[in-house]
């Protein structure tokens, strides 16, 4: 059936007195490989011969004119020629009388077509026809082809012009971000570093030029922490496109050591009763913790050792006696509102007080603590123990913001930091903390 489509359709004109050389005709075409129309009724008085004509021819792929003495003579042969040549169909003349001639105009419009002789219907006819119309094939689809390529260029032209449109917008929109980070005289909030980072996607180059801000010694601190914060929001803007997400867990003891665990969100359930040592972790996200009528996500009685830690992202998880341990966060996004007991800890080894590998460092984070203090008056009952330690962390570009209380601090020091709290230098002087290049917003 599939081959059937392939076979040439001819229209077979002749005159109704060589109805018998006509069959002949039809029948050979037909048994060498031609799908042939023949009409074999007679045009009656009234008859709408044009309107069949087009019907018919159109649905061909070429016209065989018998051409005799007759129907070189027929009105109704010429009309088809001439309909078919108009339509731009393939014409074969097949002469079965050697004298006959058709009209002057029509012999002009056929020179160019070979006559076929009677003698070779059955020698070969049907495959010089085959040969013809997937000439004119391949010539149609010549066209047909360049006629698609100009349109699919002309499509390509426009989408590459919208295309560019759309990257020269993306890249002034970068332009302004980066001289106002340039520019910025105080730190911006989270908030407002996400939503202008968002709304950029993943431009490309972003990456490249916030962390060359962020790196340049010469640039202010405000200016480097902001680059810090927005590229931190940009990685993790990133990082959608390959996350595995986790709608809950239950996980409860084990140990992790030497391995890596990374590109996951943990939106409910609880992990309790972990040790790992030496293990890098990238890109992690915990949901926010349970409330009276909702599940959370929890973090309980876990120890965290030597960790290496990028992207960390804590969204006010529940966190009960867990610590960390001489770890390394970078590009970290910690709200501890949900934390009790979480301790932040460096513990050098004896007579190796210089040592830099086994220290907490905090670097390029953002640190939230959203929780109210007490209400005048009333008595606060809990200890730093029982709540947040933060104990020989160096702290590198990180933003507080929030309520922290100055005794969670002890023997840190900090660098380039932005305190958008009700922290000051001379309370966490108290705590033997130091600082150098940091900014107090609410002193």
């Amino acid at each position: 059936m599939g081959l059937q489509l392939f076979r040439p359709r001819l229209f077979v004109s002749y005159s109704r007195s060589d109805k018998d050389a006509a069959d002949i005709l039809s029948v050979a075409l037909e048994r060498q490989g031609c799908s042939v129309w023949i009409d074999r009724k007679e045009v009656l008085v009234g008859d709408d011969f044009v309107r069949d004509l087009n019907v018919q021819l159109e649905r061909q792929d070429g016209l065989v004119l018998l051409l005799t003495e007759t129907s070189a003579r027929s009105s109704w042969c010429h009309a088809e020629v001439q309909h078919a040549l108009a339509s731009g169909m393939s014409v074969f003349v097949v002469q079965r009388d050697t004298g006959s001639r058709l009209p002057d105009a029509l012999e002009r419009l056929l020179r160019d077509i070979q006559r076929l002789p009677w003698d070779a219907v059955n020698h070969g006819l049907g495959e010089q026809i085959r040969r013809a119309a997937k000439r004119r094939r391949t010539k149609l689809g010549v066209r047909a082809g360049g006629a698609m390529l100009v349109i699919v260029a002309a499509v390509a032209m426009m989408q590459f012009a919208v295309d560019r449109v759309n990257a020269l917008n993306m890249s002034r929109r970068v332009d302004a971000l980066i001289a106002d980070i340039g520019e910025a005289t105080i730190a911006w909030s989270g908030d407002e570093v996400r939503n202008r980072v968002e709304s950029l996607g993943t431009a490309p180059g972003l990456s490249d030029r916030l962390r060359r801000i962020a790196e340049d010694p010469g640039r202010a601190a405000t200016v480097r922490v902001n680059g810090w914060q927005a590229l931190n929001a940009a990685e993790l803007g990133r990082q959608k496109e390959w996350r595995v997400h986790v709608p809950q867990i239950r996980w409860k003891g084990g140990r992790l050591t030497d391995t890596l665990w990374a590109n996951t969100t943990y939106a409910t359930g609880d992990i309790s009763d972990l040790r790992l040592d030496r293990v890098r972790m990238a890109g992690l996200l915990f949901g926010a913790g349970p409330t009276s009528n909702k599940e959370g996500m929890s973090l309980a009685r876990s120890r965290i050792v030597n960790a290496d830690i990028w992207f960390l992202r804590i969204d006010g998880t529940q966190m009960m006696d867990v610590e960390f341990l001489n770890s390394k966060f970078r590009g970290a996004q910690l709200d501890l509102s949900g934390a009790a007991g979480l301790r932040f800890l460096s513990r050098l080894p004896p007579n190796d007080i210089l040592s830099s590998s086994d220290v907490s460092i905090m670097e390029d984070s953002w640190i939230v603590q959203r929780s109210m203090p007490p209400d005048a008056g009333t008595l606060d009952m809990g200890t730093p123990e029982k709540e947040i330690i933060f104990d020989g962390v160096q702290f590198v570009r990180v933003r507080f913001e929030g309520y922290f209380k100055p005794e969670w601090f002890r023997n840190n020091h900090f660098t380039d930091c932005v305190f958008a709290t009700g922290l000051t230098e001379k309370s966490l002087a108290k705590g033997g903390n130091s600082e150098e290049r940091s900014i107090f917003l609410g002193q």
